[in-house]
């Protein structure tokens, strides 16, 4: 029993990481930079995709060369909370690694600018 089960730790630490994991949302004017941790395989590109919360359709995509480690995505609303998800693909196109996280993009009214409006009307 304990020669099969240090074959499977073996075997397990041999499996590299899969995860390519996203770093850092960083909000830009209009947008959001993200930015990812090196691969633990060669890569041949990475899928970025991005979809606004609660909302079940992907609203954009881009592949980035391998090289890349942040993308700045453009021409999104204001003071929402989208999701961006990262697939990392080998030579041949296999998914090996996804990361997700999710932040909201800038631009947000302050409280003080809220309570001058809520005054005001």
């Amino acid at each position: 029993m304990w020669g099969q089960l240090g074959v499977l730790l073996c075997l397990c630490m041999l499996v590299p990481d899969s995860e390519s994991t996203i770093a850092l949302l960083k909000p830009v004017p209009n947008g959001m930079q993200v930015w990812w941790d090196d691969p633990v395989m060669p890569t041949a590109e990475f899928l970025l995709t991005w979809q606004k919360e609660g909302s079940n359709k992907v609203e954009g995509h881009k592949f980035v060369e391998r090289n890349a480690r942040n993308y700045v995505v453009k021409g999104l609303e204001d003071c929402q909370m989208y999701t961006f998800n990262l697939i990392a693909m080998d030579w041949k196109y296999r998914q090996f690694g996804a990361g997700r996280k999710s932040g909201m993009t800038g631009n947000c009214p302050s409280e003080i600018e809220e309570d001058e409006l809520s005054i005001s009307t």
